[in-house]
This record gives C-alpha cells, sequence and structure tokens, in this order.
C-alpha cells in the first residue's frame, strides 16, 4: 500500500456536455495536466491515458495542458481517449475542456492552467481548434467542415443495415439517386437518412455484428438522422440525430460532437439554410446549435455544459 503523499495525482472534473442540466448531455472526464517543466512535456504517457480512460469508463477522457498565451488567445494541448484508443477528434470532450478553464475555480496546483483571455486554442490531432464563449453563454467551438458524400449500396446491404438497427428496409429514405446513405472519408463516418422522428427513435442499438457487415467504404461510427416529420417536442428543431460506433467502444454516443461537422453541411444543402438547431434524441438527449463557414470550411458547434464532479484522481507507477 502506497500512503497518498507517494502516489500520483491529477485533478479531475466529469462534465456534461451540450446540455444545460444534470444527467443529460454527454459525460467526459478531463484530467489537467499542469506543467512540470519548462519544454511542457507531457506528464503522462499513452498507456497511462488509456488506463485512466479504462477506469473512468466515459466515452471520452480529456487530458489539457496549458502550451503558451499571447494577448489573443491561450494555446493548449488536448487529446481524447476512449476506453478503447486515442480518437482524432471529439466534440463533447472539446466542450468539457473549455468549460473547466473558463468555469472552474481550478485548485492552486493546476493555476498555472487557467486562462488570461476569452480564447482557447486547443493543439489536437484533427489541427487547432477555437473555442470562444458569446455574450448569451454560449461556448462556440470552430470545427473543419466535413462535407459527406452520397454513397450508393446494394439492395442487400440496406437490408441489413436496416434489420441490425430493427427497423425496415423502406424507412431508409430512397431520394436524388442517394439512397439515403452519405459517407465522409475524412472521418470515416456514415449518415443513414431515415423517413421520420419514430423510425429513429425506435431504432436499436446495433451489437458487434454492425461491425462485420460488408461495407464498401471504411466506416467507424454511423448517424441515423431525419429532418422529417419531426414531434411537436422538436418543433423548433432543424434536425435530430443518434449516433453508433462500435469499432470505439461506443454502443450508442448520448451526444457526439463530431459527426455534426459531418451533417451541419448535409442538412444546410437539404434545407438550404447555414445555421440549424440539432436535437440528439438517445436516451439522455442533447442540443446542439450548428453555423457553417464554407469560405473557411469550417463548422461552428455552439453548446453549453455543466459540471457534475469534481475530484483528484489517484495512482503509483506499478
Amino acid at each position: 500500500f502506497l500512503p497518498h503523499r507517494l502516489m500520483r495525482q491529477l485533478t479531475m472534473y466529469v462534465v456534461d456536455s451540450f446540455t444545460e442540466k444534470s444527467f443529460s448531455g454527454n459525460p467526459a472526464a478531463v484530467c489537467l495536466l499542469s506543467n512540470e517543466s519548462e519544454s511542457g512535456t507531457l506528464t503522462l504517457t499513452e498507456p497511462e491515458m488509456l488506463n485512466i480512460a479504462k477506469e473512468m469508463r466515459h466515452s471520452e477522457t480529456c487530458y489539457v495542458q496549458k502550451m503558451s498565451s499571447t494577448d489573443s488567445a491561450d494555446h493548449y494541448s488536448l487529446r481524447w481517449f476512449t476506453p478503447k484508443l486515442e480518437v482524432a477528434l471529439c466534440g463533447h470532450g472539446t466542450l468539457a475542456a473549455a468549460h473547466v478553464l473558463f468555469h472552474e475555480s481550478l485548485p492552486e496546483s493546476d493555476q498555472n492552467l487557467r486562462p488570461k483571455t476569452k480564447t482557447l486554442v486547443f493543439e489536437t490531432l484533427s489541427g487547432p481548434l477555437k473555442v470562444e464563449q458569446d455574450n448569451t453563454g454560449y461556448l462556440v467551438m470552430s470545427f473543419p467542415q466535413n462535407e459527406p458524400q452520397i454513397v450508393h449500396f446494394s439492395t442487400d446491404l440496406r437490408e441489413q443495415i436496416a434489420q441490425i438497427f430493427g427497423i425496415e428496409e423502406i424507412d431508409i429514405l430512397r431520394d436524388e439517386g442517394g439512397g439515403g446513405f452519405l459517407y465522409c472519408s475524412r472521418t470515416k463516418k456514415l449518415v443513414v437518412l431515415v423517413k421520420s422522428e419514430a423510425v429513429l427513435r425506435s431504432a436499436h442499438i446495433p451489437g458487434p455484428d454492425i461491425m462485420k457487415l460488408p461495407f464498401p467504404c471504411d466506416v467507424r461510427g454511423v448517424s441515423l438522422a431525419t429532418s422529417l416529420l419531426l414531434s411537436t417536442e422538436l418543433v423548433d428543431f432543424d434536425f435530430a440525430s443518434r449516433y453508433f460506433s462500435q469499432w470505439n467502444g461506443l454502443d450508442e454516443d448520448p451526444v457526439n460532437g463530431s459527426s455534426h461537422t459531418v451533417m451541419a453541411p448535409l442538412f444546410a444543402k437539404r434545407l438550404g439554410k447555414q445555421t440549424l438547431k440539432a436535437a440528439i434524441v438517445s436516451e439522455r438527449g442533447g442540443m446542439i446549435m450548428l453555423e457553417n463557414d464554407n469560405e473557411l470550411h469550417r463548422v461552428l458547434l455552439k453548446g453549453r455544459a455543466c459540471s457534475v464532479l469534481k475530484g483528484t484522481f489517484m495512482f503509483n507507477n506499478t
């Protein structure tokens, strides 16, 4: 047994993202890495980051470290780990990290992470991601725009996809020659367009067999989505979706931000508007405001978050 003083300790928060109330939205763990040297070297190895993510069991655990500050922005390193692997992009984890930095009173040991400006720039595997806070309290994240392309699947594959989600093949759209399927090669995300909110809500969470389907493209996540026949509950929304990624160890992601970088340009085209309000109709539910910047090929994701836990993660090196 090691006494507390001999164990490594990290400040950690759990934050519900894309929501204004606890027990909804998508929870992420945020781990603060204080700089131990001028070089800003990460204080955790990748295996340690993965082990902490496994211990936390959230869809993502985030690791934040301060890099530098200028008069216009504070720069941080940000990495995201699922319990299985590191991922290149995570919207709700980015929102959670920004929420902690902007809104939490950090302990004395982590004061070097506190931002000096109202703009955060996270250096990530997907490049720099900027987060600001607008005058309504929303956190505004600038992500790469990932426009999907129509893909054509065989009738057999359509039927297999429908079966694995527990819906009928006729519930998948057949319009504009696209057959209801769009794919983004950069994010490896597939969007399946269905005919109504009722179909979307009734869909089953697919098991691991979804990874065995003979997709002609390299799929690593699937969104079911619709802008059709929305209920009165969603009268103020433009479209609704759910997201599944067994490839990353996730049955259903309560709210997935990165998939909306694919759906934002898709539904902007379908609905003829660049500003969109998206509902996520998972069990926990959530909401994201979206704005397309087609000139810069960026998507602004706007959301709120709330902290539900603050503590110290302790571990040894054995």
